[in-house]
């Protein structure tokens, strides 16, 4: 979803790092990793992980905001990490979905 006006966020539901972690039960830095991806290093070559899923919000105000279908994905990826699937195997069929749909 784009939005390029105040009134486009309305109904969507807006929602800081630390509210979604406490409704989803994940903490506020794993949600920030999943919706922004990180850089890390390994035997000193940087490497980067893009997001899990493209945020349903931009930055706002310079700060992370979630819409409510965010909630919804980080409580899928919760669930679906809690019964072993990896986080790279939740990535590639998200984006295998994404083109899909």
């Amino acid at each position: 979803m784009v939005a390029t006006r105040r009134s486009d966020y309305w109904g969507v539901g807006i929602y800081s790092l630390s509210d979604a972690a406490r409704l989803t039960g994940v903490n506020a830095q794993r949600i920030r990793r999943w919706l922004r991806g990180y850089a890390y290093q390994v035997e000193g070559e940087s490497r980067h992980r893009a997001p899990v899923w493209s945020r349903q919000l931009p930055i706002l105000d310079d700060k992370i905001a979630l819409g409510f279908l965010d909630l919804m994905e980080v409580r899928f990826v919760r669930a679906f990490i809690e019964r072993g699937v990896s986080l790279q195997s939740i990535r590639k069929a998200a984006a295998r979905a994404k083109d899909f749909f």
